[in-house]
């Protein structure tokens, strides 16, 4: 049974690994970038997810105690930049994505907006997120225009307290 909970700091080394396995398939499209490195999300390091589960919103789907997806949420202002919504290869295509996209969403009523980057390589990501609401804002390139990137935003009532 699926399950959505808030990271703790020992789900960092998966919620890392689980991010390195899916972004392989955009890495190998790419190889390396021009300064030798590699694209930002096989590139982040364990401590910076850590610090991110300190100070900032992270959610982890688990599958029993299997942790199977990840996705954090940078709130500034009245605004929610959506970071590394990440499934498992093997839970892709099952909805686990959307569950965390879902609750993201709702944890982060207050918000005004969610802004994301997503890439145009993978074939879905754009329609993925523009079937939960999220319009294509802008496109830009990585990379000396290597690696197309849809700025994508979904405006949001946000939640009136004391209702």
């Amino acid at each position: 049974m699926l399950t959505i909970e808030s990271a703790s700091l020992e789900d960092a080394p998966t919620m890392l690994d689980i991010q390195r396995r899916a972004f392989a398939k955009e890495g190998r499209r790419v190889g390396s970038l021009e300064d030798g490195q590699q694209i930002p999300p096989l590139a982040e390091s364990l401590e910076s997810i850590i610090e991110h589960i300190q100070t900032q919103t992270a959610l982890v789907a688990r599958d029993d105690e299997r942790i199977v997806g990840a996705v954090r949420g940078i709130v500034t202002d009245q605004a929610c930049v959506i970071r590394a919504l990440v499934v498992d290869i093997g839970y892709q295509g099952r909805g686990v994505g959307s569950s965390l996209l879902q609750a993201l969403e709702r944890k982060l009523a207050q918000v005004s907006r969610f802004d994301l980057t997503t890439n145009m390589l993978m074939e879905n990501n754009v329609t993925f997120y523009e079937r939960h609401g999220y319009r294509l804002a802008e496109v830009t390139h990585h990379s000396q225009k290597r690696i197309p990137l849809a700025q994508m935003t979904k405006r949001v009532a946000p939640a009136i307290s004391g209702a």
